[in-house]
């Protein structure tokens, strides 16, 4: 099936039904074949190609084996057997940071538990990129049945599209149920087809009841905000595609705290007095900034739970030495609904300043309101968030010389000593030959003027040698590239489970 499926000729998006009828083979062992992107239906209207009329074939996948279906060497994967009957679910519209992922499809019966899957009960099905429409997934389902999906690593979307095969042939209405889970919080959503919006269900129907599921009509939809799933119905009722758009919040978004009401006594955390009891916050601690507070940060925070800065939080570099101080504030959550500084516009911050988001997966959510739930590891900005880091005057150079694996000295096309190049910092050299993977990042031991040390050698070879190449473009400098990747406010998470930080703005 799909002859030339993957020649750039060749755009649908495959999962189209094919009716076959009166055939004949002599000597054939393999009676159908799939090719890539293995999304086919053929319906055998007379027996002739599977031995049951109006028998249904597709590629095997996991959320299709199911009663009624067989896996078949002869017919490349799944003979399914009246009643059953297959249609296509066609994703599309989707957020582009979801191009290229895999969907995740899992058929459900009564009595799974929608929260306790692991990736190997589910399907893949791959993204393509090809036209009609441009920017894709396509499964099959089976009409009448329950299925849950959801992007790989559990990846929220904010709009998408779902449409229906063309072909329905229901036995009787025999509609689908879809069940979508989501990671962060949503507190709507709005559902269109054909421009028109579809109400929220106030009740949940019985996915794996036929005719509770029967009674609603294509598009219907009800949102189960305190699991995280989203139910909608398939039949053949309507055709257009049903529009999605998910809402972190809607008339529950959290609203501005406003300008502190400063009190006029500007505090500095180091000092011991101003906390209750004398006792300055430890590990673990929640903090709040009060609203009528201007709280100087002059040492870094311990590793505190959570930070709620009502009022005005400011990095305070010391007099001395200001440009070598370092100052961290570590929490697991962070919501800032006053103000949070570091320098300003006409003077940059001076010394280091740094923010750490810890915890993992299963760390506490930070909850804005009673319902704008967003997640964990967060940095929430509600009110005013303002960092002014230096200003790199050179933030990325040449190689004027190649360097061969080991070599630990770069001389660079200009100097960067006065730039803000300095030891301790990190660099990225560029990869110079085909493999895009060898780039690599490095330390600076030294930096005089355009000859940098690093304190350790470098893994791979770097073309240097003056040689430029003229395009249609323009001419094409062919000496491999170093960037400074350091700078002197830094946000970041920790590596805790593979789970990074996240920054929320309002």
């Amino acid at each position: 099936t799909c002859s030339h499926c993957e020649h750039p000729a060749a755009t649908d998006s495959g999962g189209r039904t094919a009716y076959y009828e009166d055939l004949s083979f002599t000597n054939v062992v393999q009676r159908v074949r799939y090719n890539v992107p293995l999304r086919g239906i053929l319906v055998d209207v007379d027996g002739t190609l599977s031995g049951g009329a109006m028998n249904y074939l597709t590629y095997y996948y996991k959320h299709l084996d199911m009663p009624g279906c067989t896996e078949e060497d002869e017919f490349d994967g799944l003979v399914c057997e009246a009643p059953v009957r297959l249609s296509r679910i066609l994703v599309h519209e989707a957020d582009s940071e979801l191009n290229g992922m895999d969907l995740r499809v899992l058929r459900m019966t009564d009595g799974i538990d929608l929260n306790a899957t692991t990736p190997d009960d589910y399907s893949t099905i791959t993204f393509r990129g090809k036209a009609n429409p441009k920017n894709h997934w396509v499964f099959i389902v089976a009409l009448g049945e329950a299925y849950k999906y959801h992007f790989a690593n559990g990846i929220d979307y904010e709009k998408l599209t779902l449409t229906r095969g063309d072909v329905w042939e229901a036995a009787s209405k025999e509609s689908v149920t879809l069940i979508a889970n989501y990671t962060d919080y949503r507190e709507a959503f709005e559902i269109k087809v054909d421009g028109s919006k579809i109400e929220n269900q106030t009740t949940l129907w019985d996915p794996y009841t036929a005719s509770s599921v029967d009674a609603h009509s294509y598009g219907d939809w009800y949102h189960d905000i305190d699991n995280k799933h989203l139910y909608m119905t398939f039949n053949d009722d309507l055709e257009g595609g049903l529009n999605i758009k998910a809402f972190r919040c809607n008339v529950s978004c959290p609203q501005p705290a406003g300008v502190p009401e400063w009190d006029g006594v500007e505090r500095r955390w180091s000092d011991e007095d101003i906390w209750e009891d004398s006792i300055k916050p430890v590990d673990g601690d929640n903090v709040t900034i009060p609203n009528n507070w201007k709280l100087l940060l002059d040492e870094s925070t311990p590793a505190l739970e959570f930070l709620d800065i009502q009022g005005e939080l400011v990095f305070t570099a010391p007099d001395e030495d200001a440009e070598n101080s370092h100052i961290k504030i570590s929490a697991q959550r962070i919501w800032v609904q006053g103000i949070l500084s570091a320098g300003n516009s006409t003077h940059p911050y001076e010394g280091n300043a740094e923010i750490e988001l810890t915890g993992g997966r299963d760390s506490e959510s930070l909850l804005l309101g009673n319902f704008n739930d967003v997640s964990n590891k967060v940095l929430a900005v509600t009110g005013n968030f303002s960092m002014h880091g230096q200003k790199t005057q050179t933030p990325w150079s040449r190689l004027t010389q190649s360097i061969a694996v080991g070599d630990t000295e770069l001389t660079l096309t200009n100097s960067v000593e006065t730039d803000g190049w300095a030891a301790g910092d990190m660099i990225m050299i560029a990869p110079s030959e085909r493999n895009s993977r060898q780039f690599e990042t490095r330390e600076i031991a030294t930096v005089v003027g355009n000859i940098i040390t690093l304190t350790e050698g470098v893994e791979f070879a770097h073309y240097g040698n003056e040689s430029f190449m003229a395009t249609s473009q323009g001419v094409l400098d062919m000496r491999t590239e170093v960037a400074l990747l350091s700078r002197n406010i830094k946000i970041h998470g920790t590596d805790v489970d593979g789970w990074g930080g996240r920054i929320y703005t309002t």
